[in-house]
């Protein structure tokens, strides 16, 4: 075939223009171009892409679409002669349809996968940011627990239910002086006394057992360095599925507290012990002026070869020593009024020290160690030197056949609170220390060996007073007292006495005790019968001529009937209804008169010293009596 150039077409015998067209196309597609060719063949003529024939344009256009039939391009821009097969109609419907709905379909399934992907999508990112927060909580909420036990004050272990501990805060290091890495792993056992151990298994068995909390236990942990620390524990189990898989513990240290707690209640017991004697010191002076004063009489009416004269002496100095022994019980209430001057105790040891050595015996060692400077305290003598020779008594009932016991003293500081306890400073203080070499003592004798009749010794050879009494002496004194003891060791007992602000040293010359005789009335109150006799009958022996009354309102009538005719008016301070002091100031309101106050009493008594009058405490000797009424007098009573 060929190419025929501007050749005129013809096409169902009408001329449609010159084209270019091939020719011998008869050939080429097996038949000619008329009539029967337009039923069976699709013919389309096309000139630069336009249409210039076409027995069925809409078919043409499909064609064109979905490419169908035979197609003959000869070459761009020239002739373009398309020529396809013809179709059924219906088949073609059909299929087009199916296509259609195909697609539809097709189309559908894509946008509802496209809607559930997004939708998908969507509640991804939602569950993400849920969880993303939800994370982000937590590591928060994780973050303020870790601070929160790591800068606790109290002490907090985690521990596994095999008692290993798991972690601890910085509280808790510090109060056991161990590092992180030595105590985590450790078990918690270990930490425990022994005599806790069963006591804590037990708590962490019925923990385990109920799954409830343990709230306020007491148990007594050891440190690094060996100290011994109260611990008020609370245990909280940690559940899961349902069962206990670990525990936390919070812990206190009560150590001070408790320390704190046993002194006051030390001085609680002392200051009962304080007030039932200060109840019944009073009656029981009045008993031993009876004792004292009958004695004296005794003595002064028996002849120097006479056994009733040993016997009167013996009854006299049982009677002064219950007098002392009051005195020292009401030391306790601290009621007692201190002789108190200013001294130094390194002079009053060595002065004692022959003595201290002659009660110890020659099978114990006693040594010295004084300050090389002066300890001076202002405080009363006797009581002092009362405290010493107690603690040395007590030493040497320690120590079981030879041994030492060694007193030294020096200048040391001792912490005094202030501010209702809320600070504290330093104060200057003495501290004498006597230590033995004996048998020790158990914490549990320590704690009580200050109690009032408390003691190791068997029945007969203590009364359980001494160290009591040098614990209220101390106390007087506004010192401290601390014991250490180790058994088999021995112990030390220390004792701290604020330092004297003055260094003036005034000595008072002992007085040899002498009877003064008197003449003139005396007017003798109290209501104690007793008393109210043996001090008639020692007045009299005196030289005194005795007018007596058992009440202060019967003084009064007397008084003003003998129009008040007594060189002094003698009368006891605690009486029913009108006391001592409130009878002298009325009859004082007459006139002038002497007066001379007796009392069993020890305490202090305000109104006595307000009014300036002087006072003998019951029980006195006849030699104390004489001296007194005969100085009141004579003008020079003190």
């Amino acid at each position: 075939y060929g190419i025929i150039m501007d050749s005129p077409l013809y096409i169902n015998k009408k001329f449609s223009g010159y084209v270019n067209a091939v020719f011998n196309i008869e050939k080429f597609i097996g038949t000619s171009i008329n009539e029967n060719m337009n039923k069976i063949y699709n013919i389309y003529v096309l000139r630069d892409d336009k249409l210039l024939y076409c027995n069925s344009k809409q078919q043409f256009n499909k064609s064109l679409e979905r490419n169908q039939g035979t197609i003959f391009k000869l070459h761009d821009n020239i002739l373009k002669l398309y020529i396809t097969k013809q179709y059924n109609k219906s088949y073609i419907s059909v299929f087009i349809s199916l296509v259609f709905i195909t697609g539809i379909v097709l189309s559908l399934l894509l946008t509802l996968f496209i809607y559930l992907l997004m939708d998908r999508i969507a509640l991804h990112k939602k569950a993400t940011k849920e969880i993303y927060e939800m994370y982000k909580v937590l590591d928060t909420s994780q973050y303020e627990k870790n601070e929160i036990i790591k800068n606790n004050p109290d002490a907090i272990c985690s521990l596994g239910i095999n008692g290993n501990i798991i972690s601890v805060n910085e509280a808790f290091l510090r109060i056991t002086e161990y590092r992180e890495e030595e105590i985590e792993g450790e078990n918690i056992y270990n930490l425990i006394v022994e005599e806790n151990r069963g006591e804590f298994k037990k708590m962490i068995d019925n923990i385990l057992a109920t799954g409830k909390p343990s709230k306020q236990n007491e148990f007594v942990l050891i440190t690094k360095t060996n100290q011994r620390l109260h611990l008020e524990i609370n245990t909280i189990p940690i559940l899961k599925d349902k069962c206990v898989s670990s525990f936390w513990i919070f812990s206190r240290d009560i150590t001070e507290f408790n320390k704190l707690q046993k002194q006051v209640y030390q001085a609680n017991k002392m200051e009962a012990l304080g007030k039932l004697s200060s109840g019944i010191g009073h009656d029981f002076n009045n008993l031993l002026t009876g004792v004292v004063g009958y004695s004296d009489l005794i003595l002064r009416k028996s002849s120097e070869e006479s056994k009733v004269k040993d016997y009167a002496n013996i009854i006299k100095n049982t009677g002064l020593n219950a007098k002392r022994l009051i005195g020292d019980l009401m030391v306790f209430s601290r009621k007692q009024k201190l002789e108190t001057s200013i001294f130094d105790i390194n002079k009053l040891i060595k002065e004692e020290h022959e003595m201290l050595k002659q009660i110890i015996g020659d099978e114990i060692e006693l040594n010295i160690s004084l300050d090389k400077n002066p300890c001076i305290i202002k405080g009363d003598r006797v009581k002092i030197q009362n405290v010493i020779l107690n603690l040395i008594v007590n030493a040497k009932d320690a120590i079981s056949g030879s041994g030492y016991i060694l007193i030294k003293t020096e200048h040391s500081f001792k912490h005094k609170f202030i501010d209702g306890g809320a600070n504290s400073k330093n104060l200057k203080c003495v501290k004498v220390t006597v230590s033995d070499n004996g048998s020790g003592m158990t914490k549990d004798i320590i704690d009580n060996i200050f109690d009032p009749f408390f003691t190791t010794k068997v029945r007969g050879e203590g009364t359980g007073l001494g160290l009591s009494i040098v614990y209220g002496t101390v106390k007087q004194h506004e010192g401290e007292i601390k014991v250490t003891s180790t058994i088999g060791e021995g112990t030390d007992i220390n004792i701290y006495i604020p330092e004297s602000l003055k260094d003036t040293i005034r000595t008072k010359k002992k007085h040899q005790e002498e009877i003064y005789y008197g003449k003139g009335n005396v007017l003798l109150v109290d209501d104690y019968e007793e008393s109210l006799l043996v001090t008639k009958m020692m007045l009299e022996n005196l030289g005194y001529n005795v007018t007596i009354s058992n009440s202060g309102e019967e003084a009064i009538r007397k008084f003003y009937k003998a129009k008040g005719d007594f060189k002094i008016v003698i009368t006891d301070e605690i009486m029913q209804n009108l006391r001592g002091h409130e009878m002298i100031k009325i009859l004082q309101e007459k006139q002038d008169i002497k007066t001379l106050i007796i009392s069993g009493y020890i305490g202090e008594n305000k109104e006595i010293n307000d009014m300036g009058l002087i006072l003998l405490k019951k029980p006195f000797t006849i030699e104390e009596l004489s001296k007194q009424v005969y100085e009141i007098i004579n003008g020079n009573g003190n």
